[in-house]
């Protein structure tokens, strides 16, 4: 009998303990659970923060509100793209939130998170159609292309984790990081000649969820035995 031993109460009645629980620690550990939630944190912050020439991807979003309740949207569209996607931050700081109060999240939750992530890709993706566009072949097209590359190596760290472990929650969280660092690589790139603190706030978030993917697409594939769990 696997993680099983029979014992015998005061009745004389075999009872089964079950030690299968004991025998694996918890998954992810609560120092990955911090870094998690420090980098969905700064993330958040990052889209208020002034990014470049002290302008915030929020100032941006909310200049296309105003714009666009009174003379329709003037904004330049390019600089939209690029803003919007800066909100999945805020949505990362809810949904580590919600894994701290209860595991797993409901099916609706996840789908509405990986909605949200199919969205900045689209977004991403329509913002290289522009600059594709406009500059034909400009040299900087190259840097540019970093962030979609990003978001496809993401992308393909997020099917390595649903192959190996069939985790929702965790697999809902990689998407969302690969959406957010897609945009986060192409704006990193286009303003490094003038970072302002939303810049490097962008930067670590950045930095501390490629460390992540590392850490569970390593375990995924160096430790899993491609479990059944959910």
């Amino acid at each position: 009998m696997t993680g099983q031993t029979l014992a015998t109460a005061g009745s004389g009645t075999p009872v089964a303990l079950d030690y299968a629980a004991v025998d694996k620690a918890p998954w992810p550990p609560r120092w990955m659970r911090i870094c998690c939630t420090i980098a969905a944190c700064v993330a958040g912050a990052s889209a208020f923060l002034p990014f470049t020439w002290n302008v915030s991807p929020w100032d941006v979003i909310w200049a296309a509100v105003q714009e666009g309740g009174r003379h329709g949207i003037n904004v330049q569209w390019a600089l939209l793209l690029l803003a919007m996607p800066f909100l999945l931050g805020g949505l990362l700081v809810a949904w580590q939130a919600r894994l701290a109060i209860s595991s797993p999240a409901t099916a609706v939750e996840r789908g509405a998170l990986r909605l949200a992530a199919y969205a900045v890709f689209g977004m991403l993706a329509w913002f290289v159609l522009l600059v594709i566009g406009d500059t034909g072949g400009d040299p900087e097209l190259s840097a540019i292309l970093l962030g979609p590359l990003a978001a496809m190596t993401g992308i393909c760290a997020t099917l390595i984790l649903w192959w190996r472990t069939r985790d929702r929650d965790l697999t809902t969280t990689a998407l969302v990081e690969a959406a957010y660092l897609g945009n986060a690589v192409l704006c990193l790139v286009a303003f490094s000649d003038r970072p302002d603190g939303g810049w490097w706030c962008t930067l670590v978030a950045g930095v501390l969820m490629v460390f992540e993917l590392c850490v569970y697409g390593g375990r995924a594939i160096f430790v899993l035995k491609v479990p059944r769990r959910r």
